[in-house]
């Protein structure tokens, strides 16, 4: 018997499919399973949902799942798992994604945290009898919550393939923007950095023929050529580059386009990565340099020299300019330990003098808590910054020093222990989270105004003009507010969505 399950995918952008549902929808079809994922959930309202799991489910249809991006949810699936057991009662409701003990969900089954590709087959062959190994659930939650800790109990990594084989039944328009994984997990281990695979030795990168085989798929069955890179750090290796250049040089008749995670001091001492890059279709690049003051950087395992950089940053821009639609997104977070206003003040206006032709990200330092708050036990990981805040001289902030009038920072503050699902707000010797905030909201008004679009609302464009991104004219002229399509636009695109899915019957 073919088991059967669905996957809805609960990404909040509106005009963007969720990554992990079709990702583990493969790897369940790889197992034997039908498994079908349902795209933009959140613009879906109840009624129409509960259309949707009646025209699916069969008596070979084992569960309904939803597949979370940064623990987002809304009270209307939780409507939908109360009636899924009302009228359902023998299906099982899994909910999956990084942190997804964060997420808010109720009366869910089963929760996945993580890479959950090895996780949910498992998890499924208990559920179906098909294993007689118990499931490896986290001792913490147990009796709370049936969650499994993919990270430490299933790894996934690495593997020799991450492709994501979307089908006709996900109605996929050539101009729309999917993701891509080359490999998993980061060289480096960042002090401030939560993601769950750090400091990975070699390259562990898929297969060329494996991206070769995703490439061509996505472009002979729907013309789709612009993708987001999911790696953390794209550039962590020139060996890795050039191996995936090669493919789009000798073995694809069209020219993709990527936008992902570059760190830019790689950048800048890898020069013969440049042209690689360009081979590839690389123009999209964030980089996440977190400051420009050099005590605060390095503090955070970042530390080339920031006149270095700037200047290095500075020539890749003029030679990317002739060669590839190049946007460059800088990030910068506010407040790291050393920073100050003034600190600030430089590196906005230097952005201000030599980057206004590309994009520029500001963000204020987000700590979670302190170790061993609830909060943080149902992270998939947790940062250096969290674990050991007084070694970088940060402190919960104290209670005299906040404003009153500043309703949301006295809340985080006086609440118990600082075991929230707040930020915490902390204090440091140069600057403290409300004027972090402040710096940063004040710098986002500028950025508005002054800077163009960024490299991940490169798809903004796409989709309004419903052309790949290489074939909109002056793309690189476009600005801030170009980030979102016309909204009566987005509304055709989801009405015809909606009604293809719902009128689909399998042949």
């Amino acid at each position: 018997m073919i088991h059967h399950g669905l996957i809805f995918g609960l990404k909040p952008h509106p005009y963007s499919r969720s990554a992990g549902a079709h990702r583990i929808a493969t790897v369940l079809r790889e197992e034997g399973w039908d498994c079908e994922v349902i795209d933009f959930a959140r613009l879906w309202d109840l009624d129409e949902l509960k259309e949707l799991v009646r025209s699916r489910v069969s008596n070979k249809t084992v569960f309904v799942s939803f597949s979370t991006f940064f623990n987002y949810w809304e009270a209307k699936f939780d409507d939908l798992i109360s009636w899924l057991a009302k009228e359902y009662p023998n299906i099982k409701t899994i909910i999956g994604g990084q942190s997804v003990g964060l997420t808010p969900a109720k009366h869910v089954d089963y929760w996945v945290d993580s890479y959950a590709e090895v996780a949910i087959v498992a998890l499924l062959k208990s559920l179906t009898g098909n294993s007689s190994t118990e499931v490896k659930f986290d001792a913490r939650f147990f009796g709370n919550k049936q969650l499994i800790k993919s990270i430490s109990a299933y790894p996934a990594y690495p593997l020799d393939s991450y492709r994501s084989q979307l089908e006709k039944r996900d109605f996929v328009k050539p101009y729309e923007w999917l993701s891509v994984e080359f490999s998993r997990g980061c060289k480096f281990k960042c002090d401030f950095c939560n993601f769950p695979i750090l400091g990975v030795k070699g390259d562990y990168s898929r297969t060329q023929d494996d991206f070769e085989r995703e490439m061509k798929f996505n472009y002979d069955n729907w013309g789709v050529t612009d993708y987001y890179i999911a790696d953390e750090t794209f550039n962590d290796r020139p060996e890795k580059i050039k191996k995936f250049a090669d493919v789009v040089d000798e073995q694809l008749d069209f020219k993709p386009y990527f936008s992902g995670f570059i760190r830019s001091d790689l950048l800048i001492s890898h020069t013969e990565t440049w042209e690689d890059l360009v081979r590839l279709g690389v123009g999209g690049q964030y980089y996440g340099i977190e400051s420009f003051n050099h005590d605060s950087a390095k503090l955070v395992g970042k530390g080339m020299k920031a006149e270095k950089l700037k200047a290095g940053l500075l020539e890749y821009k003029q030679y990317m300019q002739d060669k590839i639609l190049f946007r460059g997104t800088i990030s910068l977070i506010v407040g790291l330990p050393f920073e100050t206003a003034q600190s600030m003040d430089d590196a906005k206006n230097w952005a201000l003098d030599n980057w206004n032709d590309q994009s520029l990200m500001t963000f204020p330092l987000d700590i979670s808590g302190e170790e061993g708050s609830d909060y943080n036990a149902g992270q998939t990981n947790l940062s250096d910054f969290t674990k050991n805040l007084l070694k970088y001289g940060i402190r919960p902030m104290k209670k005299d020093n906040v404003d009153a009038t500043d309703a949301e920072v006295v809340h985080n503050v006086l609440a118990p222990d600082h075991l929230t699902n707040e930020p915490l707000v902390w204090e440091h010797d140069t600057m403290n989270l409300p004027e972090a905030k402040d710096i940063s909201d004040d710098i986002a008004k500028l950025i508005h105004q002054k800077f163009k679009i960024d490299n991940w609302n490169l798809s903004a464009i796409s989709f309004g003009k419903q052309q790949h991104i290489n074939d909109v004219p002056d793309a690189h002229l476009f600005g801030q507010e170009h980030g979102r399509p016309d909204e009566a636009q987005l509304q055709v695109f989801l009405k015809e969505y909606k009604s293809a899915k719902l009128s689909w019957v399998s042949h």
